[in-house]
């Protein structure tokens, strides 16, 4: 099937867009919080992410060999749209949605009917997130008793000049890993034809997404800046390993389980233990539903190339 690059690179912005509008909270929520204005939050935001996404998102792997252009583009196009339909969708019913973990499945499904080869990627993946959820709840509990430990020794005055700081260099790496991972991503489902495209078009989504303070799974966590800065930390951490290994990473995947380490060297709450499964069942949707959309458009493109 003839695939319009227009309408391959249209798709692959906008699903940058959304997928860095979902995100920017982690990013901006801290900066906010730390006392920074919002428009100082949403210019460093965007700027990181922008950054990140040109120079650095090269670094992602394609899922696939990108030796047949065309052969891609019919590829690419059905992993954008089984991304984009279900978040419509599940975005009209209010249901929450995972697009890192949605695109992937797409691409898994895509490339099942297709015959591309992915599986070392999707092998790769697999063990890199299994490993992260573990190293991440030990990240979390050790990174802030580190940090509570330090900060018990310094001045209160000392303790929120150091953390604001802090705040405010992690949020921005942050912002640039965020932008080469999960731009990076999105751009070499397509081979990185349309990188700069996607790449603008993450940095403007920080500026219409809505931004509150600590907005999302922030909110379960004390709003003081160690602990704010503990969860940064393990996100810069894996997301760093994840991008130099040129595999996609979830921030809300590594941050629930950072935040289960955080909450172990806390109090692990029954609404918390509750917010998990939540998530659980939105992970579980989103993989699901990705997965049948794709197998579903790649059968009826090549049906109907067929024909």
């Amino acid at each position: 099937m003839p695939t319009d690059p227009y309408l391959l690179a249209a798709l692959a912005s906008i699903l940058g867009f959304i997928t860095i509008a979902n995100n920017a909270s982690i990013i901006t929520g801290p900066l906010i919080n730390s006392g920074y204005r919002i428009y100082i939050s949403k210019i460093i935001a965007s700027t990181s992410v922008a950054v990140g996404s040109i120079i650095y998102g090269v670094l992602m792997k394609p899922p696939y060999d990108c030796g047949d252009p065309s052969g891609i583009r019919d590829v690419a196009v059905t992993v954008y749209l089984s991304t984009l339909i279900p978040f419509i969708i599940a975005t009209a019913m209010k249901i929450p949605f995972s697009l890192s973990m949605a695109t992937i499945s797409a691409v898994v499904g895509s490339s099942v009917v297709y015959g591309r080869d992915i599986y070392s990627w999707a092998t790769s993946i697999t063990s890199l997130w299994l490993l992260s959820a573990i190293l991440a709840v030990v990240a979390g509990l050790y990174i802030y008793r580190f940090l509570s430990s330090i900060s018990s020794r310094l001045g209160i005055a000392k303790v929120l000049s150091i953390s604001r700081i802090g705040v405010l260099a992690s949020s921005a790496c942050l912002g640039v890993l965020l932008g080469a991972n999960n731009v990076g991503f999105i751009s070499s489902i397509s081979c990185h034809s349309f990188l700069p495209a996607v790449a603008v078009a993450g940095g403007l989504a920080i500026f219409f997404s809505n931004i509150t303070l600590l907005e999302g799974l922030f909110r379960m966590v004390s709003v003081r800046y160690v602990s704010v800065l503990s969860i940064q930390l393990s996100l810069i951490l894996f997301t760093l390993v994840a991008t130099l290994l040129g595999l996609p990473a979830s921030l809300v995947y590594i941050q629930v389980f950072t935040l289960v380490g955080y909450r172990l060297a806390t109090l692990l709450s029954l609404g918390f233990r509750e917010l998990m499964l939540r998530v659980l069942a939105v992970w579980v949707l989103s993989i699901a539903s990705s997965i049948m959309a794709s197998m579903v458009l790649s059968i009826y493109i090549n049906l109907t190339y067929v024909r």
